[in-house]
């Protein structure tokens, strides 16, 4: 059950720091798919298979949850371009010599 959890964070993380939640849905059911997949070949009960992929899920989602969060605190901290000091170098470069309109 761990490597499912541990898999679910990661990819959840990823997935949050990068995409909007709507790219949650089509890896969750193609993970959902996988470890289903791959629980039945290996010959647990169903029992089992649904209280893992259960696990699996949540986990993703709150992979998702922490990578957004990343995500968003680490574009407040950038700072817009129109409060980054300018220097008195790029004033005059702005403005215009004479002759020249």
């Amino acid at each position: 059950m761990i490597p499912f959890i541990a898999v679910g964070l990661l990819i959840g993380g990823l997935l949050g720091v990068q995409f909007t939640v709507l790219a949650v849905v089509p890896v969750a059911l193609c993970a959902f798919l996988i470890a289903a997949a791959t629980l039945g070949l290996q010959g647990t009960t169903f029992g089992s298979i649904v209280v893992e992929l259960t696990c699996f899920l949540a986990f993703l989602q709150i992979g998702y949850v922490s990578g957004a969060v990343i995500r968003s605190s680490s574009r407040k901290r950038v700072a817009p371009v129109a409060y980054v000091r300018q220097s008195p170098h790029s004033e005059a470069l702005r403005k215009p010599t004479p002759g020249h309109h």
